[in-house]
């Protein structure tokens, strides 16, 4: 059970990934555990599933959709785990599946960044010239190099309201 606590840790900790690796070297550790307790092979496989479930389920989480990242080769991981002739490539290919959630959990994460950057410039741009006539979704569009429906949409999930309640009730209230 301790194997399970660590493997749940190892999942856990992709929630907060900055630009270290210490989850490579948790895995690593892992398989360390693995061998110095002399696990059969079978476990091992069942304790490599468990940490990718695990991993996936934090991804998913994250809202990252995991079909894009696996595909349909990944539909029975066991059989492909069991596959492998040493614990080394079984390790390796573990850590290279974690690092493709990990790398998409940064893209994530950066392309968040960069949109509530903009959502920002955008609020203050309105805040400036709410009392502008021609003030609209196309305008706003235009200024910031976006088409209006994505930027409608990124306005929605920043402020969770649509642009125009946003700007009549900024109207209202100045």
């Amino acid at each position: 059970y301790s194997l399970l606590f660590v493997i749940n840790g190892i999942a856990q900790s992709l929630r907060t990934v900055g630009e270290s690796n210490e989850y490579k070297d948790a895995v690593h550790g892992l398989y360390e555990r693995f061998k110095a307790e002399k696990l059969s092979p079978q476990l091992i496989v069942q304790m490599s599933v468990q940490l990718i479930m695990q991993s996936i389920y934090v991804v998913v989480d994250l809202g990252i959709p995991i079909q894009k990242l696996l595909g349909e080769q990944y539909s029975n991981i066991y059989d492909i785990l069991v596959d492998f002739p040493t614990l080394e490539e079984l390790r390796d290919y573990v850590v290279n599946i974690i690092e493709c959630f990990v790398e998409n959990i940064r893209l994530k994460r950066n392309t968040k960044n960069i949109n509530e950057k903009t959502i920002q410039r955008v609020l203050d741009f309105i805040n400036e010239h709410y009392s502008d006539r021609r003030l609209s979704l196309n305008m706003l569009s235009a200024e910031f190099h976006f088409s209006a429906p994505y930027l409608s949409k990124l306005f929605k999930q920043a402020t969770e309201t649509n642009f125009l309640d946003y700007l009549i009730n900024l109207r209202v209230k100045k």
